[in-house]
């Protein structure tokens, strides 16, 4: 059995993802972050995070939508 490491560059990176408020905001830290250089489990981990919040940034702006529709 083998383990996918991720080295502590892509969880720092991550992390940097993780606190984004806007899709400007997560592409300005994936590119200043160097994520296009991540490999295999790394570069994995980097795009799921990123898909996360993204979907976290949309449903937040049909949320906002939704409530002033009311």
């Amino acid at each position: 059995m083998s383990l996918n490491h991720i080295p502590a560059a892509a969880v720092v990176a991550g992390e940097a993802l993780d606190r984004a408020d806007s899709k400007d905001e997560l592409e300005a830290i994936w590119r200043r972050t160097g994520c296009d250089a991540f490999k295999g489990a790394a570069r994995r981990y980097v795009t799921g995070i990123y898909a996360k919040v993204c979907n976290r940034i949309d449903s937040t702006a049909e949320a906002r939508r939704l409530a002033y529709a009311i």
